[in-house]
């Protein structure tokens, strides 16, 4: 099934999860701070491919494209400087009413737009 895949981020991490995505056949929309967040909208699900450091930063500039029970999936690892706050507990308060997730797993983002096996390189989104 064809899916529209929301990616707010678009460095390396975020690149190599939106060719994962496109690779299965699913319609990519990339977003990056500075841009109108309406990009987003109507995403079947989205992808927090930002730092850490810029969760909170993100979530509150797209929150106004996000649905209640959207799934929104974490692909950064970390917590929160200044709060301590783990990042599925800064998008639950960001974003109420999301499915917040986390990806994760052993891998690198040239790894993976290599097609080299991961963890995550053939996720299905």
């Amino acid at each position: 099934m064809k899916r529209r895949i929301g990616i707010a981020g678009q460095d390396a991490w975020g690149r190599a999860l939106a060719h994962v995505a496109a690779e299965a056949g699913h319609d990519v929309r990339h977003w990056r701070r500075g841009e109108p967040a309406d990009r987003l909208a109507g995403s079947d699900c989205l992808i927090l491919a930002v730092p850490a450091q810029a969760v909170r930063e993100v979530a509150g500039a797209i929150a106004g494209t996000i649905f209640e029970g959207q799934p929104v999936i974490i692909a950064a690892k970390g917590i929160e400087r200044g709060t301590g706050k783990f990042l599925n507990r800064i998008v639950a308060e960001t974003l109420p009413g999301v499915r917040a997730m986390v990806l994760s797993g052993p891998s690198f983002a040239a790894d993976v737009m290599r097609g080299l096996p991961t963890e995550i390189g053939r996720a299905h989104v």
